[in-house]
């Protein structure tokens, strides 16, 4: 995991909107932050066309509560998966939050339990068999 930045002209609407956008056909480079990586000290700057390219399922985003600002990271080896918690966010590899996940309930690190959505309808198995 790399941690980028997002150019300063750029709203962190903006770019989560270029982020889940589909990336071009004609986009050859896997690694759209390879040129950048190669300078040592520099951070990771992201522009429009950047964002664009970006695999959504690549790019993490922690949405920190205010005053801390949003930040961005992407995965640059795609055969991993990362998962983030939404209350800590701690990453973690996917299959080793999921198995904590399921033995203690919660995050394996804060132990927060995520909220089950209210807006859910239940459903008997009675009432499918009516459908």
């Amino acid at each position: 995991m790399v941690e980028f930045e997002v150019s300063d002209d750029i709203s962190a609407d903006e770019a989560r909107q270029l982020i889940e956008a589909e990336p071009p056909l004609s986009n050859t480079d896997s690694n759209p932050f390879q040129k950048q990586l190669q300078k040592k000290g520099v951070k990771l700057m992201a522009d429009r066309e950047i964002l664009l390219s970006l695999e959504k399922n690549q790019v993490i985003i922690a949405d920190l509560p205010k005053p801390l600002k949003i930040r961005f990271y992407y995965s640059i080896i795609p055969e991993i998966s990362i998962t983030i918690c939404n209350s800590c966010f701690r990453m973690f590899h996917a299959d080793d939050f999921e198995m904590a996940y399921l033995r203690s309930g919660g995050c394996p690190f804060c132990r927060n339990v995520p909220q089950r959505n209210s807006n859910a309808i239940s459903v008997d198995d009675d009432e499918l068999d009516d459908l």
